[in-house]
């Protein structure tokens, strides 16, 4: 995933029935970090997400899925 991709959220099953369609958002930032305290073990990546309803949040790539287009001249 990267700055550029549209995904739409994806919401585990386990927990249920989705409450609200966030629509198609635009990845604009993928942000890896590590705790200092703890980089061996404390470490991950946000994916930040601008969303049309001016929702602007991080989230855990496997929140997320990729919105793939078929496009007949590509």
């Amino acid at each position: 995933m990267e700055a550029g991709n549209l995904v739409k959220y994806h919401w585990p099953k386990f927990l249920g029935k989705l409450e609200s369609d966030k629509g198609v958002g635009l990845v604009v930032k993928v942000e890896h970090w590590v705790d200092k305290g703890a980089p061996d073990r404390n470490y991950g990546i946000h994916v930040w997400v601008q969303w049309p309803g001016g929702e602007y949040v991080a989230h855990e790539p496997d929140e997320l899925e990729l919105v793939m287009h078929d496009n007949p001249e590509d």
